[in-house]
């Protein structure tokens, strides 16, 4: 019995701050993707990586230097779409 009231009591804690989400059958799944603007395929990002054990300073430089470059990736790509303009001639 104190078994289960500690294992409420931590999943309150660890759901503290967030927000349910209901799905209904209409809803549309577009919005349930990563990113909305990419047609089919998975939102999954290749250069992602899962970090097993004590995360090391060459680690973090690793990510950080990841992350970096997906931030660079996706600048890049907005400013090719935005130097099209809406009719898609550049």
């Amino acid at each position: 019995m104190q078994i289960e009231k500690k294992n409420e009591s931590y999943a309150k804690q660890a759901n503290k701050n967030r927000k349910e989400v209901a799905l209904e059958p209409d809803d549309d799944p577009g919005h349930l993707r990563a990113n909305v603007f990419q047609e089919g395929g998975n939102d999954k990002n290749p250069k992602t990586i899962q970090i097993q054990g004590p995360k090391t300073r060459s680690m973090t430089k690793q990510s950080v230097d990841t992350l970096q470059q997906m931030v660079a990736d996706i600048t890049s790509k907005a400013q090719g779409e935005k130097d099209k303009g809406p009719s898609g001639e550049g």
